[in-house]
Order: C-alpha cells, then structure tokens, then sequence
C-alpha cells in the first residue's frame, strides 16, 4: 500500500506530450511540452529530472528520428513531490534534424510528413501525438515578383 510521501509507482503517474502547434514549417524548431500528473490518491516522489524525462519524435511506422536526450544528455535529477493531480511540465525545443543516441554526425534533416511525439519517463510512455512538417511556402517577395511580372507583360492588344 503506498504511503504519503513514497515513492510514486508508474501506476500512480501518467505522462503526455503537447506541440504548440498542430503542424509547422520543415526549418521551424517546435516547442514540445512534457507533463507528468500524479493520478494517484496520495502524495508521493519522483525523479522527473532531464536524465530520465524524454521526448521522441517517431515517424509513423515507428521509426525513432530524435531524442531531446540524444545530443544533450544529463545527470539532472529533480525529485519532485507530487500532491494527487499535480503536473510537472518541462519544455524542450526540436531543431528539426534527425539524432541517435550519442549524438553521431551527419545529423539527418526531417523532411516533411506526418510524425508522433512521446513522451517518456523510466517506463511509461505517453499515447503518440501527430504533428505535421510541411514544405515551406515560396518566399514572399519571390510570390510578389510573380504577380508583377505578369502584370508587366505585354498583352496582345499593346502590340499594335
């Protein structure tokens, strides 16, 4: 039986990763946010430290493309306690390039589709969330010079 003050079992906590956005531009770096939430009915302790909180983006067959743990790793520990319904939140940055474990080099880009962010602490694992990477627009004044161009050309009638 858990006591106050214990530490949390994976049964007592529940993990979940956020994107500040629904989709975003290959080039963007999307914010990702980590939440760990006691579900549990008493208070009790956990690491929720950079050494042992991780998120991952996986392509959709599964494929492990980043780590924010990959080329930045730590020893950080936070032990934390947690009242029932308390959240930890922790925010990492993606740049977008593709990492493996001690962090080797060439560091793929990530072109454009559809991927998952998960969240994971020790074992638990939070349910995958879809993001999109799309191609980015033309720029700006490359759409601008376009329309002038068009608008410049000679029409049929100015040629008599």
């Amino acid at each position: 039986m858990l006591k106050e003050g214990d530490d949390c079992p994976d049964s007592t906590l529940a993990v979940k990763g956020l994107t500040n956005a629904p989709q975003y531009y290959v080039g963007d770096q999307p914010k990702f946010t980590m939440v760990v939430t006691n579900i549990g009915l008493v208070s009790c302790k956990r690491d929720v430290g950079a050494a042992v909180l991780a998120a991952y983006v996986y392509s959709l067959d599964n494929k492990r493309l980043w780590s924010n743990l990959d080329c930045a790793p730590s020893n950080e520990t936070l032990v934390k306690t947690f009242s029932p319904g308390e959240q930890v939140t922790t925010a990492v940055t993606w740049t977008g390039m593709g990492s493996a474990p001690r962090c080797p080099l060439p560091r793929p880009a990530i072109g454009p589709g559809t991927y998952n962010l998960v969240v994971q602490l020790g074992n638990l694992r939070s349910l995958p969330v879809p993001f999109i990477l799309n191609q980015p627009p033309p720029p700006y004044p490359l759409r601008v010079q376009r329309r002038r161009l068009r608008r410049s050309l000679p029409r049929k009638a100015d040629n008599y």
